[in-house]
């Protein structure tokens, strides 16, 4: 059985499913180049607006899965400048248009969903704004009579939003325990994934997982040829992106040792890097399971989430 298949699943229990399609390779690229522009809207951004209220504190919490699936929380307070104004928030949703421009980005539409909380006498607004990932802005209309532009700047997310068990970081926390067997599996699983060692991860399964591999393989791709482009696609995306997976912080949340099984629950965030030096931060989480459920295989834990008891 091909060891990339491996890398296959890694992919589904990290990322979820995960369509395997003969793309050609100039579609990778441009996919790789509007990848590239979402993930960079990750994260904190803050500045200001102006409405009939007068200048404004704006920071947006964004989240973006893909081009068409944004969202956001508004929040805005008082200026400096311009003392008085209630703190609120409010969520958003919207979509992203790519531009092949060395000024602008791309086009970001926000629309106001949901209040988290209102004060009185205040309306949500839209926002409609040019992001220059070379200036790390975005600046554009507010669309509300009486509104006119906004501008906001990225902020360092990694020490904005970074979780911190315990008073520590997550890195930190680690260390100061000793991580027990199942932990330091999924540990060195997550190590081998964040070195681009995709060939050694197969180790890291049990039997059980394998088979299930190989029948899904041997179902959607009876000729090894989508295996082969997937290989080549996962050699370009890692030679672009870089992954760090150090800011993770494990914690066993069953364990039978008579019957060798165990879960690890895992929070903390996940930094995929660009080579433009540009980090989008990502909870665990929004990967999809935040957990991995273990058997103990010849003495040795082992990654097993298709075990049906």
């Amino acid at each position: 059985m091909s060891k990339v298949s491996f890398a296959w699943l890694t992919s589904c229990i990290l990322f979820g499913p995960m369509a395997i399609l003969i793309v050609p390779f100039s579609k990778i690229a441009q996919a790789q180049s509007a990848s590239s522009q979402v993930l960079f809207l990750n994260g904190v951004w803050e500045g200001s607006y102006t409405c009939r209220q007068g200048l404004t504190k704006l920071r947006l919490d964004i989240e973006a899965k893909n081009t068409t699936d944004i969202n956001a929380v508004f929040s805005f307070s008082e200026h400096p400048n311009n003392p008085g104004t209630p703190s609120s928030r409010f969520r958003m949703q919207g979509n992203f248009k790519v531009f092949d421009s060395p000024d602008v980005s791309g086009l970001l539409d926000l629309k106001a969903t949901t209040w988290i909380n209102q004060p009185r006498g205040y309306s949500t607004v839209d926002l409609r704004g040019n992001v220059s990932s070379s200036k790390r802005s975005i600046t554009g209309k507010v669309a509300l009579p009486g509104c006119s532009t906004f501008e906001v700047v990225k902020v360092d997310t990694q020490n904005a939003l970074q979780p911190k068990p315990s008073n520590q970081n997550t890195s930190q926390a680690n260390r100061d325990r000793q991580l027990d067997g199942p932990e330091s599996t999924v540990a060195k699983f997550h190590q081998a994934i964040q070195n681009r060692s995709f060939n050694s991860l197969d180790k890291y399964y049990c039997s059980i997982e394998k088979i299930a591999a190989q029948k899904v393989n041997s179902r959607l791709d009876p000729d090894g040829q989508n295996m082969a482009l997937l290989n080549a696609y996962l050699r370009i995306s890692s030679s672009i992106y870089s992954i760090d997976m150090s800011q993770l912080y494990y914690e066993t949340k069953y364990y039978d040792a008579k019957l060798g099984r165990a879960v690890v629950a895992i929070t903390g965030n996940v930094i995929v890097k660009s080579p433009n030096g540009q980090n989008a931060l990502f909870p665990y989480r929004r990967f999809g399971r935040d957990w991995l459920r273990l058997i103990k295989e010849n003495n040795e834990w082992k990654l097993c989430h298709n075990l049906n008891s």
